[in-house]
């Protein structure tokens, strides 16, 4: 879980989502589903327009990457 354990936000493209969305509801997930289900989470997408995550927070859909990335996080450094 080393890794895992210092990643506190997942920054996925649509497709990457798409694909990734099975996690929120995959069975036996252990320690590492659970964390990677409740990261803050940001989908660069131009075609989107919402990304559920299961019973988990959902996406955040973003068409602009890198300044919403940079405005959440300004300040916490």
């Amino acid at each position: 879980m080393g890794l895992i354990d210092a990643v506190d936000t997942l920054v996925l493209g649509a497709n990457t989502y798409a694909q990734s969305t099975g996690w929120a509801t995959a069975e036996d997930q252990g320690e590492y589903g659970e964390k990677l289900n409740n990261l803050t989470k940001f989908v660069a997408s131009s075609r989107l327009e919402k990304a559920p995550w299961g019973d988990f927070p959902a996406a955040t859909v973003t068409r602009a990457p890198a300044a919403t990335i940079r405005a959440r996080f300004r300040g916490s450094a």
